[in-house]
């Protein structure tokens, strides 16, 4: 189940013919917290209608209110963390990667780009017009969002983010080999003489952050923007440059 196979730490090695710790085998007992195990399992179990139906199996699991699984150790758990078993669930993430999804399938990150324009292009045409015409519009305006931040980022980073995407899609691949694939390449990228992250440490300016809210931090101001980067364009990085960074594709 999602708490017990939360895994912080390794298991320990037991090597051949050697008597088998015990005590050694819980090592992430300590680790292990029942929200996040609850947040894992209530969003990734829906009906046909896109209802969260975890707990319907639950019966004796939840507790007097019958919409929240009973804590297991309720010290570790604050009343805020504590996730609502029934009822639908709503992600902005994934409600935006749906409606994205045949601009995110595009084979380059260039042929992204062009979409989400073209996209964000429709809105001055929408604009005042009713009914499916204000979710267009709305639509329109996240795409010119997605245009404008990836704008403002390293092109090269860009295109080794899109590289290690495209990999990760391999059947065989598992979620270990691409967390080891994605660290070695923000390693190459941050350590690179004269790299982007180089360029853009060094300068002391932002790369298009907006004010977070309920904090102090300021809005990054255009002129304030970090656009030294070692490319004009995504389009001016070479497969090379891109495979230097994420490494053959075996």
């Amino acid at each position: 189940d999602s708490h017990s196979a939360q895994k912080l730490r390794p298991l320990p090695k037991h090597l051949y013919n050697q008597e088998q710790n015990t005590k050694l085998d819980n090592v992430n007992k300590h680790y292990k917290n029942v929200a996040v195990g609850n947040l894992i399992q209530s969003v990734s179990e829906y009906d046909a209608a896109g209802r969260d139906e975890y707990g319907v199996y639950l019966h004796e699991m939840l507790d007097d209110s019958g919409l929240y699984v009973k804590d297991i150790d309720p010290s570790v758990t604050m009343p805020e963390e504590r996730i609502q078993m029934y009822g639908n669930l709503q992600s902005d993430l994934v409600n935006w990667a749906a409606t994205f999804g045949d601009v995110f399938a595009e084979n380059s990150v260039e042929g992204m780009l062009d979409r989400l324009q073209s996209v964000a292009s429709r809105k001055a045409e929408m604009e005042g017009r009713s009914g499916d015409a204000v979710e267009d519009v709305r639509v329109a305006e996240q795409a010119q969002i997605f245009v404008t931040r990836m704008k403002q980022r390293s092109p090269l980073a860009l295109r080794v983010m899109f590289e290690l995407m495209k990999r990760g899609r391999v059947h065989t691949e598992t979620i270990e080999s691409c967390m080891e694939r994605e660290k070695a390449s923000q390693v190459r990228l941050m350590s690179k003489k004269d790299g982007d992250f180089e360029r853009w440490a060094g300068s002391g300016k932002g790369v298009g952050m907006t004010e977070m809210r309920r904090t102090g931090s300021l809005r990054r101001k255009h002129e304030d923007l970090f656009t030294n980067w070692n490319h004009s364009c995504v389009s001016a990085v070479t497969e090379d440059e891109v495979l230097e960074i994420v490494g053959a594709n075996e």
